[in-house]
């Protein structure tokens, strides 16, 4: 970030022309972009289908979120500090997949230091600033490696939290975008390195003097660049934002997000979705118990709240044994009649995707 800027505090008002600045002021148009027209554009199933917002195909492929504070807590070391967090994994395309997490340190309000890394409350904060980036008072796409800006205020971002039944204050709301800026994400696929970067690349947050004066004053942030590069290759795809966000817990909105990119035949006469036990183990990171029958039934009871919140209609489970021993378990899921008009409209708005990325590729670019 230039050195005009401080790291916690919106851009001093020496150039009331750069980029930045204009950002904040929402001085900053969108350039005419088909990508940008395209990732705004949402065709929703019925009158009362709610908000919707879009999956990234790859960005949100990625594990980011899955160590919650409570589990953060119990990893401290006497300093506050905390390892870099790494798993691999096989991903459900059957890349090899490694994440490595640099945890974000924090000064206190008592002047001590601590780590975290991105969890629960972070990716609150992101599905929520990706929708209000839809909207077009909020929403900037740049070209040129500039990026895709979100223009908020730390009241919008306090009043819709709450809304959704969390109740953060305004410190916890800055210090989780402290986090998502300064923890440092890293992926390596099938042993190459494929994107290393923070959640959000910068953060222009108003200062506490501003926030007195004006608690609805401008801040702004940059997102990662995979979520740029996601708008402009047009690796998309709807889901039904408002249902999610009502989900109780991390899991049941992971699967809801897993339902909404890959169960891409749902249809009232297709076949159930089928996945394992193993897959939603290696590919969440959310199922932290050392017995397996335990985080068996974690998920086989995530399913049945999916169930009562009319996501799914049924599921069935076929378990896989060694001896006595369920070793893996084979879950097939039939949506329900809601989900089913939720992934109509997606499947029409991605063949309009596809369609495009066709005629892009035969004739001149989007832009």
């Amino acid at each position: 970030m230039p050195q005009d800027y401080e790291d916690n505090n919106i851009p001093k008002k020496n150039d009331d022309n750069s980029e930045l600045n204009k950002i904040i002021s929402g001085k900053q148009k969108n350039p005419e972009s088909k990508q940008m027209d395209l990732f705004k554009h949402l065709l929703k199933p019925s009158q009362n289908s709610g908000d919707l917002s879009n999956l990234l195909s790859l960005w949100d492929s990625f594990p980011k979120y899955a160590l919650n504070r409570s589990l953060q807590t119990s990893m401290r070391n006497p300093y506050g500090g905390l390892p870099n967090y790494k798993r691999s994994y096989k991903a459900l395309n059957g890349d090899e997949c490694t994440i490595e997490i640099s945890p974000a340190k924090i000064t206190e309000k008592d002047g001590s230091e601590k780590d975290y890394y991105p969890s629960d409350l972070e990716e609150s904060i992101e599905d929520l600033l990706r929708r209000l980036f839809l909207e077009q008072a909020h929403g900037i796409h740049l070209p040129n490696d500039q990026g895709s800006w979100c223009r908020f205020t730390l009241r919008m971002i306090y009043d819709k939290l709450k809304e959704q039944g969390k109740n953060r204050t305004m410190d916890d709301i800055k210090k989780a975008l402290e986090i998502m800026k300064k923890a440092t994400i890293t992926i390596t696929i099938n042993g190459e390195p494929s994107h290393e970067g923070s959640i959000l690349l910068e953060r222009l947050i108003q200062n506490r003097t501003d926030y007195l004066k004006n608690p609805h004053a401008a801040s702004a942030v940059r997102f990662s660049s995979l979520v740029s590069k996601g708008i402009e290759q047009l690796d998309f795809r709807q889901y039904n934002y408002e249902i999610m966000i009502s989900l109780k817990s991390q899991l049941h909105k992971y699967l809801f997000k897993l339902l909404s990119s890959k169960f891409l035949n749902a249809g009232h006469t297709a076949p159930p979705f089928a996945i394992y036990y193993s897959d939603i183990e290696q590919c969440s990171g959310l199922l932290h118990h050392s017995e397996a029958y335990r985080k068996m039934d974690i998920v086989r009871k995530a399913m049945a709240y999916l169930v009562d919140r009319d996501v799914l209609r049924s599921f069935t489970e076929k378990p896989s044994t060694e001896g006595n021993k369920v070793t893996d378990i084979l879950f097939k899921l039939t949506p329900s009649s809601a989900f089913i008009a939720d992934m109509k409209a997606s499947n029409k708005r991605h063949q309009m995707l596809l369609a495009n990325r066709a005629a892009s590729r035969s004739r001149t670019p989007l832009r």
